[in-house]
């Protein structure tokens, strides 16, 4: 059995007691855990919503063009008929998320930065424990422009493979 409560649309309490028929399972947990298939006609008397629906929601496989599949739906309804997304209903969520793309773009900045900051390191140490093959390199006829090419393609090479 299950106790079944809710708040009706009159505002008083709707309840009763169910009798469980059979368990399904639909693949997604969240629904598995919270969902319950009753007659519309009970829903609908328990909930006093005499001949009228409440709320239809649609999952959707891309939360993120909620607002685009909005759009395209609202024409298609009665006028009067509310049509939200889920960013309108928790505006909470909505904020939460961009905050967390910011501090993922800061960090990504920052790792970035970091790496950009350790290749350059690498290759200043690099230039500098061979000061002296480069100035072999020039004393045998390299210009400097062909030296500077030549720790740019190391560096590339280096940047590539690592």
């Amino acid at each position: 059995e299950l106790v079944f409560v809710t708040q009706a649309a009159d505002g008083s309490i709707g309840n009763d007691l169910l009798t469980v028929r059979g368990i399904f399972r639909t693949g997604h947990t969240g629904h598995d855990n919270s969902l319950v298939m009753v007659p519309q006609r009970w829903l609908q008397q328990v909930m006093a919503l005499a001949g009228r629906i409440h709320e239809i929601a649609v999952a959707v496989e891309d939360p993120l063009k909620a607002t685009e599949y909005k759009t395209q739906l609202a024409p298609e309804l009665p006028a009067g008929i509310a049509v939200t997304d889920w960013g309108e209903l928790l505006p909470e969520m909505r904020e939460a998320i961009a905050a967390f793309d910011v501090t993922r773009l800061i960090f990504v900045i920052i790792l970035y930065f970091a790496t950009g900051l350790g290749i350059l390191n690498t290759i200043f140490m690099s230039v500098m424990e061979r000061t002296r093959e480069f100035g072999i390199l020039m004393a045998l006829g390299l210009k400097p422009p062909q030296v500077q090419r030549l720790v740019l393609l190391e560096s590339f090479l280096l940047g590539m493979l690592g």
